[in-house]
This record gives C-alpha cells, structure tokens and sequence, in this order.
C-alpha cells in the first residue's frame, strides 16, 4: 500500500502552518485524523478551515496545478463556501482564497508516475496566476 502522507509532506504542512500562522496572527488547529481540511483557525471573527498541498517541484512549472475534485467541493460545502488552500512549492508557498463562484476547469487526470489507478480521479485545474506567494 502506497503512504500518500510521507513524513515529508506531514513535515511541509508544519512549515506552512507556521508561516501562515505568524502571517496572519492566528492560532491553528489541526482537524482530526478523518475530516476533509487540515487545519481551522479563526480570522476576522469568522471561522475559516486550510487545506494545504505539497508539490516536489517549483511553483512556474506548470500553467494549472491539480488538486482533487472532491477535495475542493467537499471543503467549500463545509465551511460557508469559501476556504483557503495553501500548497508548498520547492520554491515557496502560493495561497489561494477558493469561493464557491470559481470557474476552473476540470477533467479526469492526475500523478502517472506510480502507474496506479487510486492516483487518477476527477481534479481541477487551477491557474497558478490565481495563486499569490506567502
């Protein structure tokens, strides 16, 4: 069986959990082991959950990065529609505020390297344009 949470991905959370942490001034806490976000954290007096991605490679290498379909969906419908996704490049952190009007393109894609079908399912296409540097 595959480990899709190496001790290097869980490693890269921490780091972008602190940086976004110091950044905006705010306490996180970590969601439990089965929920669909990774962190909440109040902001503003709103609560807002964080999804954070990690890539092994730099955030110009492509136009789109993919993220999971029903990641993107399951997280907007838990927390008012809107929801903040962080991924950790090699050459930084992009953060992105996704709300329920976005418009990205979607399709049926994902990793090939490890030739195996659970890495192929339905993701969306988000242009890194969207994305701004931490």
């Amino acid at each position: 069986m595959v480990e899709y949470e190496t001790a290097e991905t869980k490693q890269a959370e921490i780091e972008v959990c602190k940086a976004l942490s110091e950044r905006l001034g705010v306490s996180m806490v970590h969601s439990g082991e089965f929920e669909i976000y990774d962190y909440s954290f109040k902001y503003l007096d709103d609560e807002c959950i964080l999804e954070v991605k990690s890539r092994s490679f730099a955030s110009d290498k492509y136009r789109d990065t993919m993220i999971d379909k029903a990641k993107i969906d399951g997280c907007l419908a838990l927390n008012k529609d809107v929801f903040l996704l962080a991924i950790k490049f090699t050459d930084g952190i992009c953060t992105l505020k996704v709300d329920k009007n976005h418009k990205f393109r979607y399709g049926f894609a994902g990793r090939q390297d490890r030739n195996m079908k659970k890495d192929r399912k339905f993701c969306y296409f988000i242009p890194m344009n969207l994305f701004k540097r931490l």
